[in-house]
């Protein structure tokens, strides 16, 4: 699956096997920043929720609605961790603390921080990152490799998890891989009132690149507490499986939620015969009235894991980023 601007992602480190991850702790080692840590965690295959981070363009202040621009190889970007809506983060002359490199830290406040979280990512091959592509990402103002390695101490400096550091050689240590990759775009209706009841159906459609084919959604929201919904599978290579899931947020104006079910479509990843896929499936279930009849926006997540699942967390997360379009439409 492509990643693209407002994606959600986790990152494996490729030598080790071990999770990008962050979690709301704060360096103390000596002359450390004091800044939150990141490390490299090892907590099965599908890690935790710390794992999860946004991929971000450059102006962290527009994030895209409905847009499919995937992240190409030179790209700048931010990594904003999704829990604590801290950016990705290096420095220049501040030692990690274990092996004295240059330390890597969340940093900003709502998503918000500095140049030092800007980094170019660099595909192995060129081209777009998706999840079969080893990356690196590299600090744009200091050239550093984000960069990690095992067989070293793990202690308290650390939470007792692996080191992540910025290193100014190259190695095999500082290549990455992307994978639970969902995109999430927050649609905000056009036209829409300022009244406390909406008499309106709040629409949104959604496409995106899904493990070799593409996942289309429409979903509409009645005021009577309605979700209906098509979802529309198709691959492009014959004998392709396929597995797509769909979850909807829908949020009111009093900054509540509801989280749909799951739904998930196509064929697990078996070989077919007879061609391309290409099908329309369906959907619809109850959202509570206190939700619908004040609904104002919808967030549409797409992936390819037959698992898929957003937690409350994410849920209340991805509200801060449809105020953001709101404002700017």
């Amino acid at each position: 699956m492509d990643v693209q601007y407002g994606s959600q992602i986790k990152m494996r480190h490729i030598l080790t096997g071990f999770h990008l991850h962050s979690h709301p702790l704060n360096y103390k080692h000596p002359n450390s920043s004091q800044q939150q840590q990141v490390t490299c965690f090892n907590n099965g295959a599908n890690g935790d929720d710390n794992d999860f981070w946004i991929v971000k363009s450059v102006n962290a202040n527009n994030p895209r609605d409905n847009e499919t621009q995937t992240v190409k190889d030179g790209d700048l970007l931010r990594l904003e961790h999704l829990l604590t809506q801290k950016n990705l983060h290096s420095h220049p002359g501040i030692p990690s603390p274990i092996t004295g490199q240059q330390e890597v830290t969340c940093f900003g406040f709502s998503g918000s921080g500095d140049s030092n979280d800007l980094w170019r990512i660099s595909i192995e091959g060129g081209g777009v990152w998706n999840d079969s592509k080893r990356v690196k990402l590299i600090h744009v103002n200091t050239d550093f490799a984000l960069h990690s390695h095992g067989g070293q101490v793990m202690n308290d400096l650390t939470a007792f998890q692996q080191e992540v550091t910025c290193f100014s050689g190259r190695d095999e240590n500082d290549f990455w891989q992307a994978f639970n990759i969902s995109f999430v775009g927050v649609k905000v209706p056009e036209g829409l009132g300022r009244n406390d009841n909406n008499s309106r159906p709040v629409r949104a459609e959604q496409t995106n690149r899904v493990a070799g084919g593409t996942m289309t959604t429409n979903v509409t929201v009645s005021p009577d507490g309605k979700l209906t919904a098509e979802t529309h599978t198709r691959t492009k290579v014959d004998f392709k499986g396929f597995t797509g899931s769909v979850i909807v947020v829908i949020y009111n104006r009093e900054g509540r939620s509801h989280i749909s079910g799951k739904h998930s479509f196509g064929v697990d990843g078996d070989l077919i015969p007879g061609g391309r896929s290409d099908r329309k499936d369906p959907w619809d279930e109850s959202v509570p009235l206190e939700i619908a009849s004040k609904a104002d926006r919808v967030s549409i997540i797409h992936s390819h894991d037959p698992n898929l699942r957003i937690t409350r967390e994410q849920a209340i997360d991805l509200i801060r980023v449809a105020i953001i379009l709101t404002a700017a439409a």
